[in-house]
């Protein structure tokens, strides 16, 4: 199990990840659900933390949908994906290493 959560921790959503991005779907207080999907291309400044079990990124750009939840410039705002135990370490074997390539 995996959620990704803005900074802020307002908004979390199950996550799938493919070869060349991941794919969620936000349950959005004002619009309902929002489908999103974030390509590997488009992550800045990503990471792997051990000890939270996450992975932590940044879009260079504002997100369509949280304008005011994210702002891409402000080096306290980054998007974050928990996992459970056995889901982070699949991620960081398998999925991580794509991200660094920019597929």
């Amino acid at each position: 199990m995996c959620r990704l959560i803005l900074h802020s921790g307002k908004f979390s959503s199950p996550v799938q990840f493919y070869i060349d991005r991941c794919k969620y779907a936000f349950h959005h207080p004002k619009k309902d659900r929002i489908d999103m999907e974030m390509f590997y291309k488009d992550m800045v400044q990503s990471s792997c933390d051990d000890k939270k079990r996450a992975f932590v990124f940044k879009i260079g750009r504002q997100l369509e949908h949280f304008p005011f939840e994210y702002e891409p410039n402000r080096s306290d705002h980054f998007l974050s994906i928990a996992f459970s135990r056995q889901d982070y370490i699949s991620f960081k074997s398998r999925i991580f290493p794509l991200v660094g390539q920019g597929r």
